[in-house]
């Protein structure tokens, strides 16, 4: 397992995008995430949990810049080459009104980026929370965006 994900993070490298997104259910992700803590170079963020600290601190002008906010947090607590997000849920709440493939796209411009996604992934289009709820959201990926999704 984790010499695929080491095979998959060299493979990711050489794109536009270095940007895996890993989806499934809460309960797999959760132990992948567990079998990732054993790799060397690697930080996990529980976004759910750190976010949630401090977004309190922001004005609605300064939450206007999600890249910027996630930025300043992986270079404050990491220095490791791969950046993996976990429970990913606070970013989709419907009044910071962001796009959550955006601030990934352009966080892994320069940054190796992992994201644990929980939902689907169907025709081409990742989905966020169930149909008819608040923050369902459907993010249509095309193939030249050189993402890998598994």
């Amino acid at each position: 397992m984790n010499e695929k994900i080491e095979n998959l993070i060299f493979e990711i490298s050489q794109n536009k995008y270095k940007l895996i997104i890993i989806v499934g259910k809460k309960n797999e992700n959760n132990q992948m995430v567990e079998k990732l803590k054993m790799l060397e170079n690697i930080k996990i963020f529980d976004l759910n949990s750190v976010l949630s600290k401090i977004l309190i601190n922001y004005s609605k002008k300064e939450l206007n810049e999600p890249v910027e906010i996630i930025q300043e947090l992986i270079s404050q607590k990491s220095s490791k080459d791969v950046i993996v997000f976990n429970q990913i849920n606070i970013l989709h709440d419907i009044n910071l009104e962001w796009n959550v493939i955006d601030i990934f796209k352009k966080i892994s411009r320069n940054q190796l980026l992992v994201v644990f996604w929980d939902g689907e992934y169907k025709n081409c289009i990742l989905h966020c929370a169930t149909k008819g709820h608040l923050e369902y959201k459907e993010y249509p990926i095309k193939k030249s965006e050189e993402i890998l999704i598994i």
